[in-house]
């Protein structure tokens, strides 16, 4: 049985290859990626990097299949790579122009009750990558009011942001994405070999290709450039 990390490597790789087939769909060949790679000390946003001209693209990636968003992911004693301190620390470090920082979650909504709700906001209007997802962001206002300290409810993270401006922290959480609800291995496996087909896999001139073929092929090669520190185009595959 695959441990979780592994499960987690194994879905990361998955749709990896999901977003590069979605670039090739698009013709955008001269995009360039990193897989799984720490592009300053404690980067918390290394799992895929998309650099598409001046834009760059932080996607960090979490699966499960039966977790559900909640407030202790954020805090130390929670996902370790999602600890608010932590991310802010990897957002100050990294470039931030023309740069967008998403949490890729393949989770649940957070539960009634959970006292994330309490601080989240829902974007309506935010870019989804796929439809059934819904994207958030943790509003300062709630968590930090302007000329207050952190809320009761919270209060584990006052001491670690005790240092902390409140306007740039405000700055990082008004920039991060989180998107919930990814689909899980099986969906998304269906939704990678559909889009695979759309691309014309299996259809002349390239009808001796085989779907499966090729989406094996693709997540092998995401494997693969897991240990790979350069840039990578999309027309390179």
């Amino acid at each position: 049985m695959l441990n979780s990390a592994h499960k987690g490597y194994e879905y990361q790789d998955l749709l990896g290859a999901y977003f590069i087939a979605q670039y090739i769909a698009s013709n955008k060949l001269d995009v360039e990626f990193l897989f799984d790679f720490k592009e300053v000390n404690g980067d918390k946003f290394d799992d895929f990097k998309i650099f598409d001209g001046e834009k760059i693209y932080y996607r960090q990636i979490k699966h499960s299949e039966n977790h559900c968003l909640k407030q202790n992911d954020f805090l130390a004693s929670g996902y370790p790579n999602l600890h608010l301190k932590k991310l802010f620390d990897s957002w100050q470090k990294l470039p931030r122009d023309n740069a967008e920082f998403r949490l890729c979650l393949a989770w649940g909504h957070p539960e009634e009750g959970d006292k994330l709700n309490g601080v989240l906001k829902q974007l309506n209007s935010c870019y989804k990558v796929f439809p059934e997802t819904t994207c958030y962001k943790i509003d300062c206002d709630c968590l930090w009011p302007q000329g207050a300290e952190i809320i009761d409810d919270w209060k584990k993270l006052k001491n670690d942001l005790k240092d902390v401006d409140r306007d740039e922290f405000k700055c990082f959480l008004d920039s991060l994405i989180i998107e919930v609800n990814y689909p899980k291995r099986a969906k998304l496996e269906s939704l990678f070999s559909k889009l695979v087909q759309d691309i014309g896999v299996g259809t002349y001139p390239n009808d001796h290709l085989q779907v499966d073929a090729i989406c094996d092929k693709m997540q092998l090669i995401a494997q693969k450039l897991r240990a790979d520190t350069s840039k990578n185009h999309v027309s390179a595959l």
